[in-house]
């Protein structure tokens, strides 16, 4: 099994962050765009089990404290099993 095969997604990107086989994430409509996926990291809109890779950087120290076990109980559904995820944060 390869270790991408899935969804790789980026929680919170920049509204011109764009990487091939990748889909963003963004809680703002302006910003969605084809490959992205409109919601924010408390309730993902994707099937449980649907992500080879979670990326996360700079994002969750704007998650409201009382939201956070949440998005980290989404980013745990979502990702398959042995699936990566990178959580990057000042």
């Amino acid at each position: 099994m390869k270790i991408f095969d899935g969804i790789k997604l980026n929680v919170g990107p920049s509204p011109i962050w764009r990487k091939k086989g990748w889909a963003g994430l963004d809680h703002k409509p302006s910003r969605v765009g084809s490959e992205t996926i409109l919601g924010d990291a408390s309730n993902i809109k994707l099937k449980s089990k649907s992500c080879s890779a979670i990326f996360a950087s700079h994002i969750v120290e704007h998650i409201p404290q009382y939201k956070f076990e949440n998005c980290l109980l989404e980013f745990n559904r979502v990702l398959k099993k042995n699936g990566v995820i990178r959580i990057l944060t000042p």
